[in-house]
C-alpha cells in the first residue's frame, strides 16, 4: 500500500517493479476565469507537474486543455484521457467516471451562483425578444441557466430571442460589451463582467470537478492527488481550493440539466397590461364550534372577552 511518511510519497516494491504510467489529464474549463485558453493550458501543466510530484515516482501525469467540447469528446471517445478536470456541468451532463474532488470558488463556496449580466439601467423586462448569450459548456446550457437563474419566472424560448452560445464565459460577457448580445448567463464575479450589472441571481455554478474518467486509479492514487488539490495544486481561474467528494453545486446542475422547471401559473414577470395575474380565491376554514353572538338591543356583543 502507497504511504505518505513525513511528507515523501514511499512506493511498494510491487508498483516500483512495474514500468511507472503516464496518466493523460484534460482540462476542459470554458467558465472559468482565465483569459484564453492558453492561460488553460498552463494551468493544466501545473497540475500535471503538482501530482507527478505528490505521487513521487508512482505515475507521471501529463496535462492537455481543450477549448471546445468536441475535441475533448473525440479524445474521450479514444480512450486518450485518464483523468479530468471538468466544468462541472459538463461532468453533470456526461456523467462519466469517478468524481474524486470539487473545486471552490473564490470565498470558499462550493460554486459561484448563476448569474443574467446586462448593462445598467437595464431590467430582465427590456430583455424580452432580445438576444442573449452565454458559453455553450454543454448542449442544455440554456436550459441549465434558465433552470438555475430563472426557475418559475419564463422560458428561453418564450420570453428570450435569438441564443447565441459562444466558446467561453469571457466571449459571451464581451458580446454584451460590444452589443452583440443584450445580456450574458456567467457564473457570478466573473472578471469578464466588469462594468455589467447582475439581474438575478440563482443557484451555484460547480466550477470544476476531478474525474477518474476510467475509475481504475488506485485508491492510493487518487487519494494522493486529492490531496494535492486539498494543498494548492489547480488553485487559479477563479477556483480558491478543493474539497473530496462531488459537492452539492454538481448534483444541483445534474436537476437544472433536467426538463425545464417553469411554473404553470403566468409569470409574475410579465407587464400588467399584457396579462392579468389573477390571484388564487381565498377560503377561510375553521375548527371546532364557533359560539353564537348575543344580540342586544343595539349592538352585538362578543361572545369571548376582548
Amino acid at each position: 500500500m502507497l504511504a505518505l511518511a513525513c511528507g515523501v510519497f514511499v512506493l511498494p516494491a510491487s508498483v516500483m517493479a512495474q514500468d511507472t504510467p503516464n496518466y493523460a489529464i484534460g482540462v476542459y474549463l470554458p467558465q472559468s476565469h482565465h483569459l484564453d485558453n492558453a492561460r488553460r493550458r498552463a494551468f493544466a501543466d501545473r497540475l500535471a507537474g503538482a501530482f507527478t510530484k505528490a505521487v513521487a515516482g508512482a505515475a507521471t501525469f501529463s496535462g492537455k486543455a481543450f477549448a471546445r467540447r468536441q475535441d475533448l469528446g473525440s479524445f474521450l471517445k479514444a480512450g486518450k484521457i485518464d483523468l479530468l478536470v471538468a466544468d462541472g456541468v459538463y461532468q453533470a451532463s456526461s456523467g462519466r467516471g469517478k468524481v474524486l474532488a470539487h473545486a471552490l470558488a473564490n470565498g470558499g463556496t462550493g460554486g459561484p451562483a448563476a448569474t443574467l449580466y446586462a448593462p445598467s439601467k437595464v431590467s430582465l423586462l427590456n430583455l424580452k425578444g432580445k438576444t442573449i448569450a452565454m458559453a455553450q459548456v454543454v448542449g442544455g446550457m440554456t436550459r441549465f441557466y434558465v433552470n438555475m437563474a430563472l426557475s418559475g419566472e419564463v422560458t428561453a424560448k418564450g420570453f428570450f430571442g435569438d441564443i447565441r452560445t459562444a466558446k467561453d464565459t469571457h466571449s459571451a460577457l464581451g458580446a454584451v460589451k460590444s452589443n452583440a448580445a443584450a445580456a450574458a448567463f456567467a457564473p457570478a464575479d466573473h472578471p469578464a463582467a466588469t462594468g455589467l450589472v447582475p439581474l438575478v441571481r440563482g443557484g451555484a455554478v460547480p466550477m470544476a470537478v476531478l474525474v477518474d474518467v476510467k475509475s481504475v486509479l488506485p485508491v492510493e492514487l487518487r487519494s494522493a492527488l486529492v490531496k494535492a488539490l486539498q494543498s494548492g495544486a489547480g488553485r487559479g481561474g477563479g477556483i480558491s481550493g478543493w474539497r473530496a467528494g462531488r459537492g452539492k453545486a454538481l448534483s444541483g446542475a445534474l436537476s437544472a440539466l433536467g426538463a425545464a422547471r417553469v411554473d404553470r401559473a403566468l409569470p409574475i414577470l410579465a407587464p400588467a397590461d399584457v396579462l392579468k395575474v389573477r390571484p388564487p380565491a381565498i377560503r377561510m376554514k375553521a375548527t371546532g364550534d364557533i359560539p353564537k353572538p348575543t344580540v342586544g338591543r343595539a349592538s352585538i356583543y362578543p361572545t369571548l372577552p376582548e
